[in-house]
C-alpha cells in the first residue's frame, strides 16, 4: 500500500510536471503570438499612416497647382487689360506730344 501511495504521488508529480511544462509551452506559444500580432499592427499602422500622409501631400500639391493655375490665368489677364489700356491711350499720348512739340 505504501508502494502504491508512493507511486501515486510520482505520478501525480510526473503529471503536474508535465502539466507544467505544457502550460509554460502554451504561454510562449501565446506570447509569440502576441508579438507577433502586436508587429503587424503596428506595420499595418505605420503603413496607414504613410498613405494618410501621401494623400494629403497629393491633394495640398492639387491645391497648390489649382492656385497657381488661377493666380496665372489672373495675371494673363491683368497683363492683357493693361496692354488694351496702353493701346487705347497711346494714340491720346502720340497726340499729346505733337502738341507739346508744335507748341
Amino acid at each position: 500500500m505504501a508502494k502504491e501511495t508512493i507511486d501515486a504521488i510520482k505520478n501525480a508529480e510526473k503529471a503536474a510536471e508535465e502539466a507544467a511544462k505544457g502550460a509554460k509551452a502554451k504561454a510562449e506559444e501565446i506570447v509569440a503570438k502576441a508579438k507577433k500580432e502586436a508587429e503587424a499592427a503596428k506595420k499595418e499602422a505605420a503603413e496607414s499612416i504613410k498613405r494618410r500622409e501621401d494623400a494629403e501631400m497629393q491633394n495640398a500639391k492639387a491645391s497648390q497647382d489649382a492656385l497657381m493655375e488661377k493666380k496665372l490665368k489672373e495675371t494673363e489677364a491683368k497683363i492683357s487689360q493693361l496692354k488694351e489700356t496702353v493701346k487705347a491711350k497711346e494714340g491720346e499720348a502720340v497726340d499729346a506730344v505733337l502738341k507739346a512739340l508744335s507748341g
